[in-house]
């Protein structure tokens, strides 16, 4: 019994192995997002490193995202139901930062405006 379970264990290893090979290594994606001035208080110069600051860190996002998508197929082969629902929450957690950054960046940048 014991060497039937080991046979399935080193069979499953040799199946599951090339799967995992062929999904690329995304990396992790930007853990800290970028400051936001008060438009209120902030200079021009600080709107527009923010602005640069939060582009930057959409393009860090969506290439990460853009990675995920790309080996979601062959990784959820392999990944229990609960696994896809975790990762599926943990790629929409994501862009929905990225969205509440940019709209952040974005309420700023109209009361900065608005000041002038």
């Amino acid at each position: 019994m014991i060497k039937r379970v080991l046979a399935f264990a080193v069979m499953v290893l040799f199946v599951v192995t090339p799967l995992r090979a062929e999904v690329a290594d995304c990396g992790f994606p930007p853990t800290v997002s970028p400051n936001i001035p008060d438009g209120a208080k902030a200079s021009r110069e600080e709107i527009m490193a923010a602005a640069k600051a939060v582009k930057d860190y959409g393009k860090a996002i969506n290439a990460f995202l853009d990675c995920q998508e790309e080996g979601k197929k062959e990784m959820f082969m392999v990944l229990s139901r609960a696994q896809q629902k975790r990762w599926a929450e943990d790629f929409n957690a994501l862009a929905d930062r990225l969205t509440e950054v940019e709209t952040s960046l974005n309420t700023q940048i109209r009361v900065f405006n608005a000041r002038d």
